[in-house]
């Protein structure tokens, strides 16, 4: 208990710094509004207190410790937002791997491209105009261990980059994180409960740029600070013993996780998410999340967006099927989410081409999860 209680210490003490400095919604669509796999976005974008994922990191550093063997993910979120002119879209890949005793390790790389929206900007005298396509990458790089039985710490090291044309921009932060499993088995059911805790950005990063700016460019708009995020929540695992040839019936989760964003006055936001699994093959989720909003409510928008979410994956336990000697499986997962708009009216403030005014826009995300129990 006493690792725990330090453990939880060390996190407090680097909150209390996060107030410090304030972060003013700098590239929200990497940290906030978009979720790097299909089951985070089915199961209302929560999963600070879940695993089996190799993105399960992204969200938790201590939530890899879990994981078994070798796990692989791919996954790819199409935005389809006016905006962006139905171009834009994010390619997130990821692995990670448990070393036993020695801990476990996950690497995740998000890549957001507006693709063919070309943006021109206009230099200095003699005033030439250049073309680019706006690009930003977020890399996480992970280890946790478990420090008692059934407890993990981890810690991930993020490098986030993104390209403005005219200048790249880049920023190193750390995120810490914890996780917990209780575990209770009775004659005819199986039930396990995960507490999760983290804080992604303990460092108050600010992106730097890699040149020195000209002069008519304000400095301080291009060195802005980084979301720091907290996630504090649970989840809930039952499991009945009840098994059809060798598949068991049933498995469901239920999470609740809470986030905010420290050194950001919006952002807060209440999640909660469910999972049901038959025969261990088709995988049914659904969830809800309410979210502030940093709008202008005098205007007509909203003080806070209230979403459901849900979606379905496809799990072919290829080792029970062929009688592998260890086991394998492969994951495919699907979200349709719609997107979430800032306004009441269809037609308010639709001149500025806001992607949150369109009302009936979706936006589709697909993952590919190949799990090797080593």
């Amino acid at each position: 208990m006493k690792v725990l209680y330090y453990a939880t210490v060390l996190i407090l003490i680097c909150l209390t710094n996060l107030y410090s400095q304030t972060y003013q919604g700098a590239y929200d669509y990497m940290f906030l509004t978009k979720q790097v796999d299909a089951q985070s976005e089915a199961m209302g974008q929560g999963h600070v207190a879940m695993y089996g994922s190799s993105y399960s990191a992204f969200y938790n550093p201590a939530s890899s410790a879990f994981n078994s063997g070798l796990n692989t993910e791919i996954s790819h979120l199409e935005p389809n937002e006016a905006y962006y002119n139905n171009k834009a879209y994010f390619d997130s890949y990821s692995a990670s791997y448990n070393f036993g005793k020695y801990g476990a390790a996950s690497f995740n790389e998000v890549l957001y491209n507006q693709n063919k929206a070309d943006y021109t900007y206009q230099t200095k005298a003699p005033y030439n105009k250049l073309t680019y396509t706006p690009k930003s990458k977020f890399f996480v790089f992970n280890y946790s261990c478990m420090i008692t039985d059934d407890f993990s710490a981890g810690l991930n090291v993020d490098y986030f980059w993104c390209d403005k044309g005219y200048t790249e921009y880049s920023a190193a932060q750390l995120d810490l994180g914890l996780m917990k499993k209780f575990h209770s088995k009775s004659s005819t059911a199986s039930h396990n409960f995960y507490l999760g805790l983290s804080c992604s950005n303990i460092t108050n990063t600010k992106l730097s740029s890699s040149e020195n700016l000209p002069s008519y460019y304000n400095t301080s708009d291009y060195q802005q600070i980084l979301p720091s995020i907290m996630r504090v929540g649970g989840s809930y695992e039952f499991e009945p013993d009840i098994k059809i040839a060798d598949f068991s019936l049933l498995k469901t989760i239920f999470a609740l996780d809470y986030k905010d964003v420290l050194n950001y006055k919006y952002g807060t936001a209440i999640q909660l998410g469910t999972e049901f699994t038959f025969v261990e093959i088709l995988k049914i989720r659904a969830g809800f999340y309410s979210q502030s909003l940093n709008t202008d409510i005098s205007s007509g928008a909203k003080e806070k967006i209230n979403e459901f979410t849900y979606g379905f994956g496809i799990n072919i336990p290829i080792s029970k099927f062929y009688d592998f000697s260890m086991p394998v499986s492969l994951q495919f997962d699907f979200a349709r989410i719609a997107q979430p708009r800032y306004y009441d009216s269809y037609l308010t403030f639709y001149s500025d081409q806001s992607i949150y005014n369109v009302f009936g826009v979706k936006y589709s995300v697909y993952s590919l999860r190949l799990n090797i129990g080593l």
